[in-house]
């Protein structure tokens, strides 16, 4: 009998974990993207905003994020697993026939969005994955399908 209340908690357990599947529009996410570049602003705290573009001459890292069907990302440098979670999505959108704009955060951390749009082969992610204060710093990040 115990067994099987084990049995049961864990099957609850797994089932109420909360992530969305890539599904119907989601869908278009799946698959790996390659960095391209980033666009980096930042000294908002100071009102004396200020802009660069990271790219792979200034930052010779390999960057890339993956999107699994079953509702996972993976980030990876240089070909390294860096972080994994699940996806939460807050928004999804199609706003053309092929273009679409998202808001979710990885693991149901709210302190964590990601955001963006993209289409068929391209993705921008703005996230401050990079440590850094949101009110201060952000990084727009493109990439392109694999």
């Amino acid at each position: 009998m115990i067994k099987f209340k084990i049995y049961c908690l864990t099957i609850i357990l797994l089932i109420s974990c909360q992530k969305d599947n890539l599904v119907n529009d989601k869908s278009q996410l799946i698959g790996k993207w390659k960095w391209l570049y980033t666009e980096h602003s930042f000294g908002w705290c100071e009102y004396q905003p200020e802009f660069n573009t990271i790219n792979p001459v200034s930052d010779p890292n390999n960057y890339s994020v993956e999107f699994l069907e079953k509702g996972k990302v993976e980030f990876y440098k240089n070909g390294i697993l860096l972080e994994k979670g699940r996806i939460v999505f807050e928004y999804f959108e199609i706003i053309d026939t092929d273009e679409f704009i998202y808001y979710f955060n990885v693991d149901g951390k709210p302190d964590q969005p990601m955001y963006g749009s993209g289409n068929k082969d391209t993705l921008n992610i703005t996230y401050p994955y990079v440590e850094s204060d949101p009110n201060c710093e952000n990084y727009l990040n493109f990439f392109v399908r694999e």
